[in-house]
């Protein structure tokens, strides 16, 4: 299991967490026990007016939940007083961005095309 230092000692999860793959999220006890019913939510840009929060679920026996991320950015997970901060990366760039860069480079070949092909003046 990944742990992320002492601060969070209490939630862990199975793996870097991607936006649409599955996650495990184990919360222990101060012992390292398995803590069981534990509401665990998740804060998607925290701290910004566009935030939003989502319940993953309750704690099974074995103190896990399976959560999916669904949006890229940072995150927070809250399980009972312990947070943990994350960063879920973005797959790809935005269709937009690529589609700007392809048109970008076409002008700038357009434009050497231009300039070694124009007559002389």
């Amino acid at each position: 299991m990944w742990w992320l230092g002492t601060a969070w000692a209490g939630i862990a999860l199975s793996e870097d967490a991607v936006p649409g793959d599955e996650v495990t999220v184990t919360l222990t006890d101060d012992f390292e026990q398995p803590v069981q019913g534990a509401t665990v939510r998740v804060i998607y840009r925290p701290g910004l007016t566009d935030s939003s929060e989502v319940a993953v679920g309750i704690t099974d026996a074995r103190g896990q939940v399976s959560w999916t991320p669904d949006q890229a950015g940072t995150a927070t997970l809250i399980a009972g007083d312990q947070e943990l901060p994350l960063a879920l990366p973005w797959a790809d760039a935005p269709a937009g961005s690529a589609t700007v860069l392809v048109l970008l480079v076409a002008a700038c070949l357009a434009s050497a095309g231009y300039a070694l092909w124009s007559p002389a003046r």
